[in-house]
């Protein structure tokens, strides 16, 4: 299976949510670049490709179309998959299926080959008619009773943003967007990465599982996975950084969380490490390296206590 990922351009898709998931891969690309600039010029490896019928342009309506780059005829099997909100004509379902039965029959092999597929208001459509979905799915209540006359073996759920079910993240629709892709990236690439993503959009209120509710410890977790590849790291520049003494920080984060912030900093790097174990081709030597697990400065045992 190929690291990669990859949105599938569809004609009548909204750009703006297409939009969503190009733009995010290209501020982790950047951010990624930053985070191990300390420890060696390396970029990420995973890219986002757009997929057509044919690899060539799809006219998402009369005036806005899209290049696309890759074509289901090159046989990749992509670790994810997008299907972006789109316009559906509901009165003409069967019409759309015939035309798009590629399309259906291209993610039903994505899914049995290991994909994980997001997919967001209308395009959970697709999914429903490729078969691939049970139990419940979040929709607007604009497209509740068409859906549910079509597939009365799904629950439809209208109070929900984001539904993540079996390798599948469902969100309502467009304007959740920014909030699946958000999920997905804390998930399967990096807390760090999706906690910088939420700040740059101008979300205040974290997204990544997992923070402590005390709002200095919350925030410390932040800065310590977003210099988590630094190898000597300590925690009197963290407790400057924030004007407050090491012990204070120490002593809020064994109450939040039972670890000082050493035990933190020591998991954000294992943590950082599997994810590249498993989302990129980097060897074990250059992923320790690059998170700093692997370091000749005696100092580096002795940061962040």
């Amino acid at each position: 299976m190929s690291a990669d990922a990859a949105v599938r351009a569809l004609p009548g898709g909204h750009m703006a949510s297409l939009g969503t998931i190009v733009d995010f891969y290209a501020m982790m690309r950047s951010r990624v670049a930053d985070q191990f600039a300390p420890r060696d010029n390396v970029g990420m490896f995973t890219q986002l490709h757009i997929v057509s019928a044919d690899g060539g342009p799809v006219a998402l309506s009369p005036r806005c179309s899209i290049q696309a780059e890759h074509s289901p005829r090159n046989g990749i099997q992509y670790r994810l998959i997008h299907i972006p909100d789109m316009a559906c004509l509901e009165d003409d379902l069967p019409a759309q299926w015939i035309e798009l039965a590629e399309v259906l029959a291209w993610l039903t092999a994505q899914y049995a080959g290991g994909a994980t597929i997001t997919a967001t208001g209308a395009g959970i459509y697709l999914l429903a008619q490729a078969g691939l979905l049970t139990g419940s799915v979040p929709l607007p209540q604009s497209m509740a009773r068409a859906f549910r006359l079509a597939y009365p073996h799904l629950t439809i759920d209208t109070k929900s943003i984001i539904v993540e079910r079996d390798r599948m993240w469902l969100g309502r629709g467009m304007a959740h967007d920014i909030m699946l892709l958000l999920r997905m990236i804390d998930k399967m690439y990096a807390p760090s990465i999706a906690s910088s993503l939420a700040h740059a959009v101008g979300l205040i209120s974290p997204v990544v599982e997992g923070l402590a509710k005390d709002p200095l410890v919350a925030s410390a977790q932040q800065w310590l996975s977003e210099r988590s590849s630094i190898p000597d790291l300590r925690i009197d520049a963290m407790a400057a950084y924030f004007a407050v003494s090491q012990k204070t920080l120490i002593r809020r984060f064994r109450a939040e969380l039972g670890m000082t912030p050493r035990d933190y900093l020591r998991d954000a790097r294992i943590a950082n490490a599997k994810m590249q174990l498993g989302a990129t081709a980097r060897p074990i030597s250059q992923i320790a390296h690059l998170v700093a697990m692997m370091t000749s400065s005696p100092s580096a045992t002795h940061s962040a206590n």
